[in-house]
């Protein structure tokens, strides 16, 4: 017997471990691509937009970590591509917020997130939209997906910065001359 197909008189989950203990397991399942373990916890009675004490949901952690397959499970299972954690980071800026030299892949957690159409120009708490992360971390892909979506290239930060000026600080060239 595993220890996910015990039962208990309390929506599946065992009233012993603190429900934001579950949480924090369904956060790093996905963080993890375990699609097996997010389901597990799912079936147990956790919802697909659990948050953690910041707002931080399971496909943030997913699309934040480029786990394509657990994106899609959660996508799949209903989960909702608007919210957004206490610093303002939507899930379409969880998924341009760090660089990779997987582009591909990341890139497939943007149009996964682009196919159920977010909000594409929310600022987080500095100011910064999905396409401004993507352009000053070099995503290159994403950048292209966010233009082609309709993402505002003229937004600004709170410092007055566009897409293109913080590609430029960065020192991608490329990116900056393909936002203006």
């Amino acid at each position: 017997m595993s220890f996910f197909s015990r039962k208990s008189d309390h929506g599946g989950l065992y009233p012993e471990i603190d429900r934001e203990l579950w949480i924090d397991m369904l956060i790093r399942a996905s963080a993890q691509g375990s699609v097996s373990a997010v389901r597990a916890l799912i079936d147990r009675g956790l919802s697909v937009d659990e948050k953690n004490d910041v707002e931080y949901t399971p496909l943030m952690a997913a699309v934040r970590s480029y786990r394509i397959e657990v994106v899609r499970f959660l996508l799949e299972r209903g989960a909702d591509v608007h919210r957004s954690d206490v610093y303002g980071h939507s899930v379409l800026h969880c998924a341009v917020m760090s660089p990779t030299r997987e582009l591909e892949i990341q890139a497939q957690c943007v149009r996964a997130i682009l196919d159920r159409h977010p909000v594409l120009d929310a600022q987080d708490e500095s100011g910064c939209t999905p396409l401004m992360h993507a352009a000053w971390f070099g995503l290159e892909p994403s950048v292209l997906l966010l233009m082609s979506a309709g993402a505002d290239q003229g937004v600004r930060d709170q410092k007055g910065r566009t897409a293109a000026m913080l590609a430029l600080e960065k020192k991608h060239e490329t990116i900056a001359r393909m936002l203006g």
